[in-house]
């Protein structure tokens, strides 16, 4: 099964994946807008927590939002918006992943970017590639 496959196929699951990703920032959001504080050195990682939390809000919403328009949308200007949003949320997560993995206790943090968020933002990011290529 080719990438532009997958896109045609699994659109779905890739806005459902990429809608749920949204809804994760969106209430870490809301937390930090409250005054709260979720992002702490123990759990992400000290050069995590040296970023201001609403930047990491920011950054995973932009991504999360582009691929999920990308998913809903379909066609070659989908699969552009997959490649944008895996290119925003590729970088943000690996960075999360390395800095969680230097946190004492960051092991969830980092299981959860390393073994489901990473791999399927990539293969995200495949789809639109295969769309793109294809022309569907």
């Amino acid at each position: 099964m080719n990438a532009s496959t997958w896109l045609i196929r699994y659109w779905a699951a890739l806005a459902l994946g990429h809608g749920a990703l949204l809804m994760m920032a969106l209430h870490v959001g809301l937390v930090v807008g409250l005054g709260g504080s979720p992002i702490t050195p123990e759990l992400y990682g000290p050069a995590v927590y040296a970023i201001p939390a609403l930047y990491w809000v920011a950054a995973q919403i932009g991504g999360a939002l582009v691929s999920l328009f990308g998913a809903l949308r379909g066609g070659r200007w989908g699969a552009v918006l997959l490649v944008i949003g895996g290119c925003i949320s590729i970088p943000f997560f690996a960075l999360l992943a390395a800095a969680s993995s230097m946190a004492g206790q960051g092991v969830i943090v980092n299981a959860g970017a390393v073994w489901i968020v990473l791999p399927f933002t990539i293969l995200s990011l495949i789809s639109g590639i295969g769309g793109l290529r294809s022309g569907r």
